[in-house]
């Protein structure tokens, strides 16, 4: 799976195990992903575990499988930052398009609530 890949990669950039045009090379010459695709995936997932804003989107069902592995990760911040970026992605985008972003938004509300709960477990 494509994603199942640039999740990995991307993963493997962020702790600096390569860089990002490396793992861009990787995600084309293995899984035939657009380069620039790849680096977006990369700069997403980045973004997203720092709790930046992020312009260029990935799929709901993208988004869904980083937001789902990243909840399973080590570090519950990493899911608060997340569940933030992707706010403030919607909030972007939307304004900036006239849109209602409905998936994303179930997905937030989804994962809000999750990253909540996983709070009031300490």
């Amino acid at each position: 799976m494509i994603t199942e890949a640039a999740f990995t990669v991307a993963k493997s950039v962020f702790i600096g195990d390569l860089s990002q045009v490396a793992g861009a090379h990787k995600l084309h010459d293995e899984f035939g992903l657009n380069f620039n695709s790849a680096k977006i995936m990369i700069t997403v997932y980045g973004k997203m575990v720092k709790g930046l804003e992020f312009k260029r989107a990935l799929s709901s069902k993208d988004m869904s499988y980083y937001l789902a592995r990243i909840m399973r990760g080590d570090d519950s911040s990493e899911l608060v930052n997340s569940v933030n970026a992707l706010w403030m992605h919607i909030v972007y985008y939307e304004a900036k398009n006239q849109v209602t972003l409905k998936t994303l938004r179930e997905l937030h509300s989804y994962y809000l609530a999750v990253s909540i709960g996983m709070g009031n477990i300490d």
